[in-house]
């Protein structure tokens, strides 16, 4: 996956920003689509004087960067959401994703929906907005063939919906990895969920994205949940017979890792490998126990080394 980070500092959900409630971490996380066939992040993240390149200008102005008050409404009285990220094409044609709120900001996208029925549901607000649920919208483009900014979808449909669906399962499995400890069982409608069931559950207006266009191509809540599920279950190791000790050999199946070790190419490059297990950490707030040696079947190491999680394992 590639991201790129440019907040919408002149959209009201980051000038009257409210912080998740939780600390603010996410409660879970929303997916929606543009409903317009644009796949440029361009439309959306960026606006005329956005200098990165590889996002690109939007000379129209009419993405999520407006000035917009209280009500999220912009100078003409029209209503500009804002969500978390925006995902879609790069100016190279190749998914990108972009930033376009801090992590745990309450985004202004999902609307508001039928407080009876959200509190039937168990929520307390009939707003993913307010109850700390992280937003992407995905650029949405069922027919593939306009011309936006001079750029044409090199996509077929089908393409293009296969890989927007890709990139919804990796974007949700980082997600779970990085706020929900990696644990497939968390994986629930109320923690990954879309538009159009978000509106069944009464905390969204009544929209049906991204489901009635990915949805022609097999796609649903359902399979996301299960596609995830699924890759959090092949990004840990199965739990041993007994409790692994240090000197225990093990083979890295995720570039889990600090966030310092995961910026490098080499936590990615270490996946398959066998490492030895050098030291074991314990204690509250343990998250990544066991130090790994730095190089195959190797017991040395130092601060570059990663961290590994596996699954069903005690620390000691």
């Amino acid at each position: 996956m590639r991201f790129k980070t440019l907040y919408s500092t002149k959209n009201g959900a980051y000038v009257y920003s409210t912080i998740m409630p939780d600390g603010g971490k996410p409660a879970g996380l929303f997916w929606h689509s543009t409903g317009a066939d644009n796949p440029w992040v361009m439309r959306y993240a960026g606006d005329s004087t956005t200098k990165d390149t590889l996002i690109g200008a939007n000379p129209n102005n009419n993405g999520f960067q407006q000035t917009t008050d209280k009500n999220a409404k912009n100078s003409k009285g029209e209503t500009v959401p804002c969500p978390n990220a925006v995902m879609g094409l790069g100016t190279d044609g190749k998914m990108l994703t972009v930033k376009t709120l801090p992590d745990n900001y309450c985004p202004w996208c999902s609307g508001t929906g039928n407080l009876a029925l959200a509190q039937k549901n168990g929520f307390s607000k009939n707003s993913a907005n307010f109850l700390g649920f992280y937003q992407v919208e995905v650029c949405e483009d069922i027919k593939c063939t306009g011309t936006v900014y001079g750029r044409k979808n090199p996509y077929t449909p089908k393409e293009y919906a296969d890989l927007c669906y890709k990139e919804m399962v990796k974007f949700s499995i980082e997600f779970f990895n990085a706020f929900f400890k990696g644990d497939p069982s968390k994986v629930t409608t109320r923690t990954l969920t879309s538009h159009a069931e978000a509106s069944l559950m009464g905390i969204a207006s009544n929209h049906a994205d991204p489901w009635h266009w990915l949805g022609k191509y097999g796609y649903s809540g359902n399979t996301l949940r299960a596609d995830v599920k699924k890759g959090l279950q092949n990004t840990i190791a199965p739990p041993p017979s007994r409790p692994l000790k240090v000197g225990d050999t093990v083979t890295i199946t995720a570039p889990y890792a600090t966030s310092a070790y995961a910026a490098k190419t080499s936590a990615k490059a270490a996946v398959g490998q066998a490492r030895v297990i050098t030291k074991i950490y314990s204690g509250a707030g343990v998250t990544f126990p066991y130090q790994l040696g730095v190089k195959p079947n190797n017991t040395s190491s130092n601060n570059t080394t990663g961290f590994a999680k596996l699954s069903g394992v005690k620390p000691k």
